[in-house]
């Protein structure tokens, strides 16, 4: 009876560890991915960052907007959804319609999964910081300007695949992308650990996120020949700094003495076009706002 009741225990214990969820790769409020990709004309870096969730086919995903380093609009949208008790995740695009999976948690030692129309098999699973890892034995070239690379695919727990997340889309041209960094709520949570790359993020490209979750602040107009008018909702809610930064995230102009009437307008005439980061800091918190200069 005694081994009975040990079979038993056991096996709810193995149950109850297997029924717990994984580490989610969005963060609470925000979330963005930068990657390195190249082309013929060099390398370049990619921002994928959470605009709001949206329900499609009656199934919850993320909407996300993907920005390159010195656009001055979104080069397309992409939507994630996942499922943390697998650990799986599933990606499509508007340009590649087609929902593929990007990453399955679940996966043991010698399973297959597809990466790029080919399968590959699991050939090691291993923590890291309590965070699961999944290697398969793809080994994918990333060609940048500076030497060539050569990894392994891996999934990672609470971000995504060493390659971000959108590795799938069949709409994308150009080699493999090769992920820099991920931050969820404006905090980093992953860098790349190569030598060539570590502490190469773009900080404030991976920090700005969408207005549309925004309700506090009105940004006008947006896109911008000059003039950037603030607007809140709120007039209790305190203006301490007023910061710019470009699109490659220089700062270009800060005020710590913003009006509480809003009526003064900043000018970013002399800004050069692109996509500004414009971070208002206010007595509860800091909002991140994208700005496209004309």
């Amino acid at each position: 009876m005694k081994n009975i009741l040990i079979i038993l225990i056991v096996f709810y214990s193995i149950s109850e560890v297997k029924s717990q969820p994984y580490n989610s790769i969005f963060g609470n409020n925000s979330t963005t991915w930068n990657t390195k990709q190249t082309q013929l004309f060099g390398d370049y870096t990619d921002s994928l960052f959470y605009v709001s969730d949206t329900t499609i086919n009656s199934q919850l995903f993320k909407k996300f907007y993907l920005f390159s380093l010195g656009q001055i609009s979104p080069s397309y949208t992409g939507f994630l959804k996942e499922d943390t008790i697998t650990g799986k995740a599933w990606y499509f695009s508007s340009v590649d319609t087609t929902q593929r999976l990007i990453m399955d948690l679940s996966l043991q030692l010698a399973d297959s999964f597809m990466v790029n129309n080919s399968y590959y098999l699991v050939d090691s699973i291993y923590y890291v910081s309590g965070s699961k890892h999944i290697r398969l034995n793809y080994i994918f070239q990333f060609f940048p300007t500076s030497q060539s690379i050569s990894e392994k695919f891996l999934m990672i727990e609470g971000v995504g695949t060493n390659l971000g997340v959108k590795y799938q889309d069949m709409g994308l041209f150009g080699g493999a992308p090769y992920l820099l960094c991920q931050y969820k709520d404006l905090n980093f949570n992953y860098g790349n650990a190569n030598p060539s790359y570590a502490n190469t993020c773009m900080v404030i490209t991976a920090q700005t996120e969408v207005t549309e979750q925004s309700v506090n602040f009105e940004i006008f107009p947006n896109p911008t020949n000059g003039l950037v008018f603030i607007k809140s909702g709120n007039l209790n809610n305190e203006i301490r700094s007023v910061t710019f930064y470009n699109s490659i995230g220089q700062k270009v102009y800060q005020n710590f003495n913003f009006t509480k009437d809003f009526k003064t307008p900043i000018n970013i005439q002399n800004f050069d076009r692109g996509i500004c980061t414009l971070i208002i800091e206010t007595s509860i918190d800091k909002k991140h706002f994208k700005i496209i200069k004309n």
